[in-house]
C-alpha cells in the first residue's frame, strides 16, 4: 500500500481537529468554587492518572501532526505513518470516552446523598443503567483505537 501525499495531507488536517475536540470534550462543566477563600478537593488518585493520560495523548498528537507536516515535505515512511494512524487512534478513543462517559454520569442523581434517598429498587436500576452505559461507552471507544491498530499494521 503505497503512503501517498493525499494521505499526508488528510491526517495533517485531521488531527487537529481531534486535538481540539479531546480538548472540548475534556472542558470542565463544574461549576467554580464559591469565593476566593475556598480550595478545590485534593485531586484523587484516578483523576490524576486520567489526566496524565490525557496529555500523553495530546502530545501525542502533537507529535504526529508534525510527522504528518513532514510527510507532507516527502520524508514520511512507514513507521512514520503508523505512528500517526495510532495517534489518530488514540486522539479518537479519547473524544469518543470522555463524551459518552460523560453523557453516562447523567444518568445519577446530582446531590452527593441522593442515592440514599432512593428505594433500593430504583437506586439499583440507576446503577446498572449508568454502569452498562459506562460499559458500552468504554466498548464503543476502543473501536476507533483498534481500528487504528488495524490499519498501522496493514501499513
Amino acid at each position: 500500500m503505497p503512503i501517498t501525499t493525499e494521505f499526508w495531507a488528510t491526517t495533517a488536517q485531521v488531527i487537529p481537529a481531534l486535538l481540539l475536540a479531546v480538548v472540548l470534550a475534556e472542558r470542565a462543566d463544574r461549576p467554580k468554587p464559591a469565593g476566593p477563600s475556598s480550595e478545590p478537593p485534593p485531586p484523587k488518585s484516578l483523576s490524576v492518572v486520567f489526566s496524565l493520560a490525557m496529555l500523553v495523548s495530546i502530545a501525542l498528537g502533537v507529535s504526529a501532526e508534525f510527522l504528518a507536516l513532514d510527510g507532507l515535505l516527502g520524508r514520511g515512511g512507514r513507521g512514520t505513518a503508523r505512528v500517526v494512524i495510532i495517534a489518530i487512534g488514540v486522539l479518537a478513543f479519547w473524544v469518543v470516552a470522555v463524551a459518552a462517559m460523560r453523557r453516562g454520569g447523567r444518568f445519577f442523581p446530582a446531590e452527593e446523598d441522593a442515592l440514599d434517598r432512593l428505594s433500593t429498587g430504583r437506586a439499583l436500576a440507576v446503577t446498572t443503567v449508568a454502569v452498562s452505559h459506562f460499559l458500552f461507552a468504554f466498548a464503543v471507544a476502543v473501536l476507533p483505537l483498534a481500528a487504528a491498530v488495524w490499519l498501522a499494521i496493514r501499513v
